[in-house]
């Protein structure tokens, strides 16, 4: 097994401007048995499947219904009933809601 020398960091010379990096593989030289081969292949393997996981998140009913529902007037009652997600939703409480509704309403139909 060849041994090897780790540094922190690397200084690579770019034109007249030098940089320090991070050492990569390519920048280290040693040789793997296939004991670290293979642990090698199961952490690559282990990080994958992490990164794929679900993530279980709590979702409000009304989000669901609205889902399953369709249209925003199948959770309008269930917005009414609850003033912060009304608020949360449309971003304005219901008394605002409900003066521009009667405004767009008599400018609507002028009848």
């Amino acid at each position: 097994m060849a041994t090897t020398e780790r540094r922190s960091t690397l200084v690579r010379r770019r034109g007249d401007h030098i940089a320090e990096s991070r050492p990569t593989l390519r920048d280290l030289s040693f040789s793997m048995d296939s004991e670290d081969e293979t642990l090698a292949l199961l952490l690559l393997l282990r990080r994958r499947c992490r990164r794929r996981r679900q993530r279980a998140q709590w979702m409000h009913s009304i989000t669901t219904s609205r889902l399953t529902n369709g249209q925003f007037y199948a959770i309008m009652g269930d917005l009414k009933a609850d003033s912060a997600k009304f608020f949360n939703y449309f971003r304005m409480s219901q008394k605002s809601f409900n003066e521009q509704r009667v405004c767009t309403e008599a400018r609507a139909h002028p009848d």
